[in-house]
């Protein structure tokens, strides 16, 4: 990969860690999740499905109780 899809890949994904940031302010779990995915540059290349699937799992979780006001976000 060249320098500058590199750098303009970089750029994209710290754009979309800030919006993602901003949209779930209120849900610490995924607050939690976009830390690890932040970070997964310092994590070994063997462990990032693990961080991953744990991502999935956490969307999964959220996404199944949306707009059902009687089902609170886990981890509130």
């Amino acid at each position: 990969m060249s320098d500058d899809l590199e750098t303009e890949n970089a750029e994209r994904a710290r754009d979309l860690l800030e919006r993602a940031r901003e949209l779930v302010v209120d849900h610490p779990e995924l607050s939690t999740v976009l830390d690890r995915l932040d970070a997964l540059g310092d994590v070994d290349l063997a462990r990032h499905p693990e961080v991953f699937d744990e991502a999935h799992q956490a969307l999964r979780r959220a996404l199944a109780g949306a707009g059902r006001p009687d089902t609170p976000f886990p981890g509130t």
